[in-house]
């Protein structure tokens, strides 16, 4: 991995559900961390869903390897999108660098 390949500042954050004082469930984006990544965009469509065009923007995130990413958890980058992990990928399987696939949600 070229660590000059890493110069966008990204947010983890995984969603949380806990219980306020008055029993009520709370459901919020915890932060999991910053880290440098890089962030590609590599495909943008439209589709036609539910009788309308939903546009759909994919990016790869590459970053050094963290072993507590789960696909249900998103990245905000380094312009404010939100992008929501669709699968994590350890390159080469040795725990050194890491590739997220990403949705991006909204724009």
């Amino acid at each position: 991995m070229n660590p000059g390949r890493l110069r966008h500042r990204i947010t983890l954050q995984r969603f949380t559900k806990a219980r306020n004082d008055f029993g009520e469930v709370i459901e919020e984006w915890e932060e999991l961390g910053k880290c440098w990544a890089e962030v590609k965009p590599v495909n943008g469509k439209e589709t036609f869903v539910a009788q309308q065009f939903v546009a759909q923007s994919t990016h790869e995130v590459w970053m050094r390897f963290r072993k507590d990413i789960k696909a249900s958890d998103r990245v905000i980058d380094h312009h404010g999108n939100v992008l929501e992990i669709k699968t994590p990928i350890d390159i080469g399987g040795r725990g050194r660098q890491l590739k997220l696939l990403c949705r991006q949600v909204g724009f």
